[in-house]
């Protein structure tokens, strides 16, 4: 989910309000139905070829039947979805909403959501960095320094993704945090913290299990390993699979 500002009662109930923009059926696959607004294309193939690479490395099966559905602009997606943003992902309705033809970043979105619900933190993190290569608005996160990250608690952050809050820095930070945990461990360990979060009440005892400390304690970690500011030198993570 990017740059969300406000969802907007009908995006919660699944009402579409009057004089949105009518999206036609333009293509099916066994993963995807795409819809599309006239005149916009999709990148079915990338986007297939995408979600098969994510199915193998999260460890996960198809999950049956989902929608993509490409609209002309973030206006267009706003009076059709609530949501005023380039994309977004509701896992519980198995939807991608987009304004490009290939959204990668909502497709690990999508894709995820059978490998556990650690919390928003985590999965914007994953997204950004496996989605995203790593980069919020052509920067790298491997450039935050420790004066960016040390702005906010863990928690703070996942409050203001949780709030429609969340800018550039908040998703730059979620991605260095994913990327720090992988160094500290592995990706496999990352996802079998995924795993073991049904829910995200189940977080902080799993990721206790996972990786040996707290959440907040390994956020406090991470902010002291960024240099003090921006320029330093780069968090290196070794992503051993």
């Amino acid at each position: 989910m990017r740059h969300l500002l406000a969802p907007l009662a009908f995006a919660l109930l699944g009402a579409v309000p009057a004089g949105a923009a009518p999206l036609a059926l333009v293509a099916s696959t066994t993963r995807l139905d795409y819809f599309a607004e006239k005149g916009e294309k999709v990148d079915v193939a990338r986007t297939e070829e995408f979600l098969a690479s994510l199915e193998q490395q999260f460890g996960l099966a198809s999950q049956g039947k989902s929608t993509f559905s490409r609209y002309r602009n973030t206006e267009t997606m706003l009076q059709a979805t609530g949501y005023n943003a380039t994309g977004v992902t509701l896992p519980r309705r198995s939807e991608v909403h987009s304004t490009l033809a290939f959204h990668p970043h909502e497709l690990v979105h999508l894709a995820a959501r059978g490998a556990g619900n650690p919390g928003v933190v985590f999965s914007e993190g994953l997204a950004v960095v496996i989605g995203d290569g790593g980069k919020v608005q052509g920067r790298h996160v491997q450039s935050l320094s420790g004066e960016e990250a040390g702005r906010h608690t863990y928690q703070q952050v996942a409050d203001l993704f949780h709030l429609g809050g969340a800018g550039p820095d908040e998703y730059r930070v979620a991605g260095a945090f994913v990327i720090y945990l992988e160094g500290l461990s592995s990706r496999t360990a990352l996802l079998r913290f995924f795993a073991a979060c049904p829910r995200t009440t189940q977080a902080a005892a799993a990721f206790t299990t996972e990786f040996g400390a707290s959440i907040q304690a390994t956020w406090e970690r991470f902010q002291q390993s960024l240099p003090r500011k921006a320029g330093g030198a780069r968090l290196v993570a070794q992503n051993r699979l």
